[in-house]
This record gives structure tokens, sequence and C-alpha cells, in this order.
């Protein structure tokens, strides 16, 4: 089989070309390569610059998956994938979107890059429709580090940053200890180039971290 970084070449997108994202990705990614799952982009691309064909690509990598893939200009079922219309900064179109995936193993959020945009949709699918031990990937973090003044995709990038939010998940994780809720049952997360790898825990891990912390008595 080709590495993600064949496939990447062959279609010459950028999140191969350009960003080197299988550095990170085939480390999650690999492993899940002949499963049957449901996968979600959002964002589809507009074939300039590289920035299209990832329909492509993600049928080559994964050949059993059922490729969905939100898109605020375009709907429409090829046999590929389908797409579908939907603006990912509006909550109604999220709900759309879940209602008619209703369940996924992986979601990747190429959108809009705008770092609410990108916040709001993850806390949104991350809970209600990414399956138990999925991953999420939140690519294009690039735009936190912009000046808030400048624009991406005709939206302000503002003075959030997506990277601070998530900087401090690890205290969730170790809810255990930290006595942190891990509200959105997070198992790990990963900062590579550029982008952040999400997984929720698995229904195991669930169950494992309702136990009372052994030292709780030296907190």
């Amino acid at each position: 089989m080709k590495t993600l970084y064949e496939i990447g070449q062959h279609y010459q997108n950028d999140k191969i070309t350009h960003h080197r994202y299988d550095l990170t990705y085939s480390m999650f990614l690999e492993p899940l390569r002949n499963n049957s799952f449901n996968l979600l982009e959002i964002g589809l691309g507009d074939n300039t610059a590289g920035t299209g064909k990832s329909n492509y690509l993600w049928k080559e990598y994964f050949p059993n998956c059922i490729l969905y893939i939100m898109d605020i200009n375009h709907e429409y079922n090829d046999g590929l994938c389908q797409v579908i219309k939907g603006d990912q900064s509006k909550q109604e179109d999220l709900e759309k979107v879940k209602n008619i995936i209703q369940q996924s193993d992986i979601i990747i959020d190429d959108g809009s890059h705008h770092p609410i945009h990108q916040l709001n949709t993850f806390l949104y699918f991350f809970e209600n429709l990414l399956n138990y031990g999925g991953y999420y990937i939140i690519e294009d973090i690039e735009c936190s580090y912009w000046n808030p003044k400048s624009k991406v995709y005709g939206y302000e990038t503002g003075h959030f940053n997506i990277i601070d939010y998530f900087k401090n998940i690890p205290h969730q994780i170790n809810d255990e200890f930290s006595n942190i809720k891990n509200t959105l049952n997070i198992s790990n997360i990963c900062f590579g180039k550029n982008c952040i790898i999400i997984k929720k825990q698995t229904e195991e891990e669930i169950e494992l971290n309702k136990r009372e912390y052994r030292f709780k008595h030296l907190l």
C-alpha cells in the first residue's frame, strides 16, 4: 500500500506537499487504514495551491471508509464522497451534518481556519459526532498567531488562540489527580506542526477514570 506521503504527492495536495502532515498523522492513522468507518473532513478545497483533492487522498488512504465533506459552497454525491453544504460558523449547520452522518471515527477540520470556528466546531462534533476512541484533527492553527486584524476567508482572526485553549487540556486528562473534570472525555492530545490531534476516550477508559485516586490523601 502507498504511504500517506506518496498518495499526497500523487494528488499534489498541500497537506503533504507543503504542510507535511504525514510526519505526524501516520503515527495515529496508519493502524486504521483497513478499517470501515465514517470520515468527515470540513472544507472541500478549490484545487488552487494544492488545497483540493483531499477527497481523493482520503479515499485512497482509507479505501473502506465512507467519506463525508462539509463545505460552505457545495453539495453533491459523486460516489466517491458525500459533500454536505454547511457553514461551520453556524450551529444549525453543524447540527445538520451531525444528523446526516450520525457518527464518525475521524474528523478533520480544514475549514475556515478561524480560531473561534475551530473551537466551536470541535466542542460540538467531538461530543456529539465523534465515536469513542476516535480522532479529531484541527489543521492550520497558524492563524492563531496572525495579527488579530488579519483576515482569513473574510473573517478577522481576532485575539483568541486555539493553542492556548488546548494547552490546558492535560490537566483534564489527568482528572484522577488534578480534580479538574474531563468533561469531554479526552484521552490524549498531540501538538504537531500547524495541527492538533485529539483522541476521544474509549468506553474502557471512561470506566477506568471513574475510580477513586489511591493516593487521594496526599493531595
